[in-house]
């Protein structure tokens, strides 16, 4: 199977993936988080010859993501769905239960880039339910893996991450936002018109529009993606660094760290992104009075996940220059 994973690689190429922007600057903000250790390791597993950096790593996954080629099916990684959730009704919630025994979730996805269930090395998929057995065979932490296995495992992490983050990958209530349509951006007109949907509003209209650059980024647009990316990430690393806050041992499993951030995310659909309703949302232009009420959570879940994603690289990094093990949290989390 090894050449099948070369070609995934191969795929990858440096233009506009769904969502680039917060994506890569998530990636930065999580290298400027990495110990030294972690930034030789994680340097060297993501090695190319292509001139991809760490933002590009966290963009990969949305590049090969149903693509009827692939030896599986990685959409369903990207999400969790709670089937009965109701968020304008101030229904929320998400657990472990909400991960499909068949294709899996985001949540299991996460964890078994770091510690898969015992399967043939060349099944590298996510299964949705986690296990507790820490002398599993663990992809990101085993040294002794084929290198393009690690790399893979380690780009669907930096991915995986970052859509954990944003609320909409965690609801299960009109596909994720993806059936609240038609919705307004920076638009007079009324009712609504076209395919917009509520998910790409918070996957892309509220960062661009908060970070100053147009919706539609000129060729080649990962050079404009970066070019927003970098300095975003840099002021979010220097904020964290103000505030005092630093990795440090969580205390929870693996899986506890994620169903965790996962239920602190999904909040924010009840709380925040259907806080006014449907009707309301359809019938009003999002890029004012939504935008204002919901730019600096957008702001907040990006650091998180920046931070985050860096404390467990660290940890990761730890595992495999001392054999120790532990999970990773936040002090003074944001």
């Amino acid at each position: 199977m090894r050449p099948q994973f070369l070609s995934i690689l191969a795929l990858c190429p440096l233009s506009q993936a769904y969502g680039a922007v917060g994506h890569r600057t998530i990636g930065y903000l999580a290298e400027k988080w990495l110990t030294e250790t972690a930034t030789q390791i994680f340097t060297e597993i993501l090695a190319n010859d292509r001139g991809f950096d760490f933002s590009d790593a966290a963009v990969w996954a949305d590049k090969i993501r149903d693509r009827d080629s692939l030896p599986w099916n990685t959409g369903p990684w990207h999400f969790v769905n709670n089937l009965f959730d109701d968020p304008p009704n101030n229904i929320c919630g998400i657990s472990w239960a909400d991960c499909p025994a068949d294709e899996g979730c985001i949540l299991s996805a996460i964890v078994n880039q770091v510690r898969p269930p015992p399967l043939p090395l060349f099944l590298p998929f996510p299964l949705p339910l986690p296990t507790n057995d820490r002398s599993q065979t663990q992809i990101l932490q085993n040294p002794s893996l084929d290198p393009i296995l690690r790399k893979n495992a380690t780009m669907f992490l930096f991915h995986f991450i970052g859509d954990l983050h944003q609320p909409l990958h965690t609801v299960g209530f009109d596909r994720g936002g993806t059936r609240t349509k038609p919705v307004c951006w920076d638009t007079p007109s009324e009712p609504c018109h076209g395919g917009l949907h509520l998910h790409s509003v918070w996957d892309r209209h509220i960062i661009h529009k908060q970070r100053g650059i147009p919706i539609s980024l000129s060729r080649p647009e990962w050079v404009a993606e970066k070019a927003a990316a970098k300095p975003w990430a840099e002021e979010l690393y220097a904020q964290q660094q103000d505030e005092g806050v630093e990795c440090e041992k969580s205390g929870r499993s693996l899986e506890g760290d994620v169903i965790k951030w996962a239920g602190e995310v999904n909040k924010y659909a009840c709380e925040a992104v259907y806080k006014r309703g449907v009707r309301w949302i359809k019938e009003h232009d999002l890029s004012e009075e939504y935008y204002e009420e919901n730019k600096e959570l957008v702001e907040r879940l990006v650091a998180k996940a920046g931070l985050r994603l860096g404390c467990w690289l660290n940890s990761i990094a730890e595992v495999l220059s001392s054999g120790k093990e532990g999970g990773v949290g936040v002090h003074g989390d944001l």
